[in-house]
């Protein structure tokens, strides 16, 4: 760092601009070497990007197309040869901050270079070897860090997340999904992440702030929201019968392998649909993903391989949990009777646990491992007491219209009937809010714009959150969803936090 600074220090001194404000880039490292090799003369161009190596005689400079190294060396003037673009000057006399960088003998600036620096180079091309004419700073790197040793790797992670090579591949998804809805004629919206209501599951807690008016009030409590799906399905109430949304949501106290507190949620909602139709949707939307990034038929994930053929699995909770422990749901409807049952087996669940902590705990602890490996799997028809804004089906034992998609063991998305009672609405709402205040977790008011829309007629309705995060470390199989963020919060891995995860 001293080294650096002393550097810094020393151009200064010489009147070099370390951050001038233009560049007068001519080609990138990759489009000059193609029309080297075309060539038969050599041909002066001007390159920027970083330095990735430093020698006595030469260098290694990388921008978005590649690197090459150029020799130190200047090479004899030649009447064919263009001139580089920029002053030219042997040294400069006094600081002018000229626009550009000041380009001059590379002798000059040899002995303050250190990779990380950003350079422009004017340089003499060639097939066998490239020679620096000229060279000018654009950016001193004061600060050694593990990015800027390679920025053209692809390996190169900039936020401690994804790589550079994952960031593109994570694009052509997000572009995947977007071709793909909008071919089936769903409207693409925004909606506000920032409201006055949030969600009420019990089991989600949202990011607090304030709205202050004036600076000095006190304002009023906002909040990050955990979806977007009241506001959407506003819009199918007013007559947008397909609509999807790529929304960024925030859940507090998430954080793991599968979580972080800010992420990507994919919503979509149909009208006059219902879960069934949006199992399909899913099933076709991930084939389609999967095929544009060349890998049709089957994902590969950590050493596992799921089939993506039609038709996909789907199992109901109930005969889930009986399978792989069991229990029956239906036998242990009480919270101390479930609670037995499940620290029998070994699961470890609190004595005073409630109904809904013990069930959490059972489902991730021996259901959700066993899940989706050989072909996805949807998970279907939750208990009535997690319905969350689902409609009931009112079998001999009812049960919620809901499903969630599990692939290698990984929930990756949650989807609903969705509830359009405005009666039931309301009465659920205060359900959960008891429950929030039972498990001393922060209790909210109901959104009235919600309500509001329900009373005025929402139609019946089939909607979905899938978490992109997730689905982007299966497609591209990333150990975990912060290998597929470019600045995840936290890099470590905190014990994974329980809980819905829509």
């Amino acid at each position: 760092m001293d080294a650096r600074r002393n550097a810094f220090n020393d151009l200064l001194r010489r009147g070099i601009d370390p951050y001038p404000l233009r560049c007068a880039r001519s080609h990138l490292i990759e489009d000059a070497r193609d029309e080297a090799q075309r060539g038969a003369a050599a041909c002066v161009v001007t390159l920027a990007g970083r330095l990735v190596t430093v020698l006595k005689d030469r260098l290694c400079l990388a921008d978005a197309s590649g690197t090459v190294w150029i020799e130190r060396a200047p090479a004899p003037a030649a009447e064919s040869h263009r001139p580089p673009p920029g002053p030219q000057v042997a040294a400069p006399a006094a600081f002018d901050r000229a626009p550009g960088p000041t380009l001059c003998d590379p002798d000059l600036l040899w002995p303050s270079l250190v990779p990380g620096d950003v350079v422009q180079a004017a340089v003499e091309t060639g097939k066998a070897s490239w020679r620096l004419v000229r060279l000018g700073l654009l950016a001193k790197a004061l600060r050694e860090t593990s990015w800027a040793a390679d920025p053209s790797s692809p390996e190169t992670a900039p936020g401690g997340g994804a790589s550079v090579a994952t960031l593109r591949r994570r694009a052509s998804v997000v572009a995947a999904i977007r071709r793909f809805f909008d071919d089936a004629g769903f409207l693409e919206v925004e909606t506000p992440i920032l409201a006055r209501y949030p969600g009420l599951e019990p089991h989600i807690d949202p990011f607090e702030s304030r709205y202050r008016p004036v600076p000095s009030s006190r304002g009023e409590p906002v909040f990050l929201l955990t979806s977007p799906e009241y506001a959407m399905k506003r819009l199918v109430a007013a007559g947008i019968e397909k609509v999807y949304q790529l929304s960024r949501v925030f859940r507090n106290g998430e954080l793991g392998p599968f979580h972080n507190p800010e992420f990507t949620l994919l919503e979509w909602y149909r009208a006059f649909a219902s879960y069934l139709d949006i199992q399909q949707d899913v099933e076709s939307l991930v084939r389609f993903v999967s095929n544009s990034l060349g890998r049709p038929g089957a994902i590969q994930w950590q050493g596992h391989t799921v089939d993506l053929s039609p038709p996909w699995s789907r199992r109901t909770v109930r005969a889930a949990v009986l399978e792989t422990t069991g229990i029956d749901l239906a036998e242990t409807r009480r919270a101390d009777v479930l609670t037995r049952s499940c620290r029998a087996i070994g699961v470890d669940v609190p004595p005073d646990s409630s109904w809904d902590d013990a069930f959490f705990r059972l489902l991730a602890d021996r259901v959700e491992p066993r899940l989706g490996f050989d072909r996805p799997l949807f998970l279907v028809d939750y208990p009535v007491r997690l319905a969350a804004l689902a409609k009931v089906r009112d079998d001999p034992v009812p049960v919620a219209e809901r499903f969630e998609l599990y692939i290698a063991g990984v929930e990756v998305a949650n989807a609903y009937t969705e509830l359009n009672d405005p009666v039931a609405q309301r009465a659920r709402f205060e359900e959960e809010r008891e429950v929030r205040r039972t498990i001393g977790a922060p209790v909210f008011e109901s959104d009235p714009d919600y309500l509001e829309t329900l009373e005025a007629g929402l139609p019946p309705c089939g909607g979905i959150a899938l978490g992109v995060d997730r689905l982007v470390m299966l497609l591209l199989d990333l150990p975990d969803v912060r290998r597929a963020m470019a600045f995840p919060f936290c890099d470590g891995a905190p014990e994974e936090a329980a809980g819905e995860s829509r």
